[in-house]
């Protein structure tokens, strides 16, 4: 009976034992960590309404949308809405000085006019290249001119034709020009 007792007891001190692993390695440690946290959790109760949380921190703001801005003309800029500015619809961003764009209107002006003139000293070489194969072509019927003086006069209508031509595109590229 001796040897069953000790039996018994070495059984229920195993059994204690391993209760007491157990327990150590199963316990609860959230009261320890909250009881060394320096954090406290505030609570109130629920109301209804708007919640406003706010953040202070350092941050960098990047617009949602960026748009680049090019003019039609260059020149000297004597305005600029300064950088970052708020601008409404409409308003002015940038103004250029008027002086230079004044100037290329007038040199523009100046270029229709010669191309004008060019034009007209187009049309009346046509007309005097037109009139002067008509002659020589009476005069090679007549046995005047050789037929190589004919062949010159067509050459030089041909070429007073392109140059009337050459001198009408040239008009047209100048009222473009004076149109932007």
């Amino acid at each position: 009976m001796k040897k069953r007792n000790i039996i018994i007891w070495i059984v229920v001190l195993v059994v204690i034992a391993g209760a007491g692993v157990a327990y150590w390695l199963l316990r609860d440690t959230s009261d320890e960590i909250g009881a060394t946290a320096t954090e406290q959790i505030l609570t109130t109760e629920a109301k209804r309404g708007t919640v406003s949380v706010r953040v202070e921190g350092p941050s960098v703001v990047e617009p949602y949308i960026s748009q680049d801005i090019r003019a039609k003309t260059s020149g000297v800029v004597i305005y600029a809405a300064a950088e970052g500015d708020p601008v409404a619809s409409g308003e002015t961003l940038v103004r250029f000085d008027r002086n230079e764009q004044e100037a290329a209107v007038k040199q523009a002006e100046l270029n229709i006019a010669q191309a004008r003139i060019d034009l007209a000293k187009a049309e009346l070489s046509l007309e005097t290249a037109k009139a002067d194969l008509a002659d020589k072509e009476k005069l090679l019927a007549g046995g005047a001119v050789a037929r190589e003086t004919v062949q010159s006069a067509k050459t030089a209508l041909a070429n007073a034709q392109l140059a009337l031509e050459s001198a009408k595109v040239k008009v047209d590229q100048n009222d473009l020009l004076l149109e932007r």
